[in-house]
């Protein structure tokens, strides 16, 4: 069977239930291969050789089953990095990508030396923020051992292993009996996509979702908030005497209910709620202290 055969058939066997289903196949058959899509597409009258193809059709039928394509090649692309990802972390999507330009802009502006990654997954943003801000040291905390398995494969993947520190706990628990070592930098950075879906929007995601990402980082609970309202009682509990800024991910529904959220622990905070391409909220910029 050609490449050009191979890649036809695992089309029409994925065209039920991937929208995407053309260009699953193309991706899963240039991994099988160890080929880019470049490569793929510019020789497909090459045949493809036996074990390579009992291994692409085992890919396509779990693919069927709706296991997301990152999970079955094992890498996602995020802010021009290659990341692996695998079901103990929730795949990084494109909307948070402006969620680390935020954050890079914080830091140009004000000569930041010091970033916090709250719930880190699979290190994406605290590995982005390294690698293209080079003068900054990341913290980067996730409850799931398993997740900072993979996020510290990231930064030894990226070469920023020495400049990130992960630690286990719940948001900010990690630093929090430490916090006065913090506060000698002079200004606090935090950066967090924390699950911001309502119970019922997760029970109601795609099967991609639902069946294979992790609960923990997508189910906020019932209002979607669940995390945020932890992760801001810790901060009021332990307030630093220095400037916080706090820089989110939330959905759209999140418009109002976030920042009144902040507001009822922090009344006279800052914020700006920043679109994304689609014009809809993705991320919001929090001023906290002086």
């Amino acid at each position: 069977m050609t490449v050009r055969e191979a890649r036809r058939i695992g089309a029409t066997r994925l065209s039920r239930t991937s929208p995407s289903a053309p260009l699953d196949a193309e991706v899963l058959l240039a991994h099988t291969l160890a080929v880019t899509r470049e490569a793929l597409v510019a020789h497909d009258d090459r045949p493809v050789p036996p074990r390579a193809l009992a291994r692409y059709r085992r890919l396509i039928e779990r693919r069927r089953n709706h296991e997301p394509v990152a999970y079955l090649i094992g890498t996602r692309e995020f802010y021009g990095l290659r990341l692996a990802v695998d079901r103990r972390v929730l795949i990084p999507r494109p909307e948070t990508e402006q969620l680390v330009l935020e954050a890079i802009k914080k830091i140009d502006i004000s000569d930041l030396t010091h970033c916090v990654d709250v719930g880190t997954g699979s290190g994406a943003i605290a590995v982005a923020v390294a690698t293209h801000a080079p003068g900054v040291r990341v913290v980067a905390t996730d409850y799931s051992p398993g997740a900072l398995t993979v996020a510290k494969r990231n930064a030894v993947i990226h070469r920023v292993a020495d400049r990130i520190v992960f630690r286990r706990g719940d948001l900010l628990a990690p630093l929090l009996t430490d916090f006065r070592i913090y506060e000698k930098w002079r200004d606090i950075l935090l950066v967090a996509n924390l699950p911001y879906l309502t119970t019922e929007e997760w029970r109601h995601a795609p099967p991609d979702v639902r069946d294979y990402e992790p609960r923990l980082a997508l189910d906020g609970g019932p209002d979607g908030l669940r995390a945020y309202d932890r992760l801001l009682d810790q901060l009021a509990a332990r307030a630093p005497r220095v400037p916080v800024t706090l820089i989110s991910e939330i959905g759209p529904p999140l418009r109002r209910s976030f920042p009144a959220l902040v507001r009822r622990r922090f009344p006279h905070a800052r914020m700006e709620i920043k679109n994304d391409l689609a014009g809809k909220a993705r991320v919001a910029v929090v001023r906290i202290g002086p």
